[in-house]
């Protein structure tokens, strides 16, 4: 098929310049040439563009293959518009006889078989048409949203409920992080204890100061902000404490009943 398309185009070319027929050994010999040509053409960029580790060359390697060839850019500017009218150019794609698609648009007067699901203008057969170089005989595309992304847009319907439920979920996690730092902070005093614990004058010093702390800090039946925090009694001070994350409280049962009785 490739061959034949390559011959097509010698056709049309010599065509084009003037000749009106040419002997089966001349075309033979220009399809010959034209094929070692590309496949030098080819060869050339694929050990270029393996040298530099690359599996697609660059332009500046195009360019380099080319005058290696003894072609500039600039000759190749006049081919940028194709001579050839659009109706030769059809020739170039071969058409194939294919009985089952022709007898059913005999038939039914129809040329894709296949059912249209989605509207109009996901259909895939429009781009198809468009693009030339398709041949006629490649079956129908599917729809546009099978091989190319459509935005979807969904609107929200309730959007209260939705700024809603997000609060909720801040809330909810702000309390989780709270629980986790207060569990942090019990850890924390255990391990301190149980460091002063360890030499008899560490832990003189250490039960001194935490009397002494006891002492400064409010009751919980006085002040709720026994409540609020568990008390921290060791020797380690942090000043930037009052700027953390606050942390959430245990609940108590009996108490939240007397509360709420």
């Amino acid at each position: 098929m490739g061959r034949d398309g390559l011959r097509r185009s010698i056709a049309l070319a010599l065509e084009h310049v003037g000749f009106d027929a040419a002997t089966p050994e001349s075309l033979e010999s220009f399809t010959e040439a034209t094929e070692t040509y590309i496949s030098r053409i080819v060869e050339k960029l694929k050990r270029e563009a393996a040298a530099c580790r690359r599996e697609d060359p660059t332009p500046d390697q195009y360019e380099e293959v080319l005058r290696s060839l003894n072609v500039s850019t600039e000759s190749l500017r006049p081919h940028l518009r194709n001579p050839l009218p659009k109706e030769k150019r059809k020739k170039v794609t071969p058409e194939y006889y294919d009985p089952i698609i022709e007898d059913l648009y005999k038939e039914f007067g129809v040329l894709n078989m296949s059912p249209l699901f989605v509207g109009h203008e996901l259909d895939g057969n429009k781009e198809k048409e468009e693009k030339e170089w398709i041949p006629a005989s490649f079956p129908g595309f599917p729809a546009l949203h099978s091989y190319r992304y459509t935005p979807v847009e969904v609107t929200s319907q309730e959007p209260d409920k939705k700024r809603a439920e997000a609060a909720a979920d801040a809330r909810n996690s702000e309390k989780a992080l709270r629980r986790i730092d207060r569990a942090a902070k019990i850890s924390r005093q255990k391990e301190m204890r149980e460091l002063a614990t360890r030499n008899p004058l560490s832990k003189q010093r250490s039960e001194a100061w935490e009397d002494l702390m006891k002492d400064l800090l409010p009751r919980n039946g006085s002040s709720s902000i026994g409540a609020i925090d568990i008390a921290d009694h060791s020797t380690v001070v942090n000043s930037s404490s009052k700027y953390l994350r606050k942390e959430l409280p245990r609940t108590n049962r009996r108490s939240a009943a007397e509360a709420n009785g």
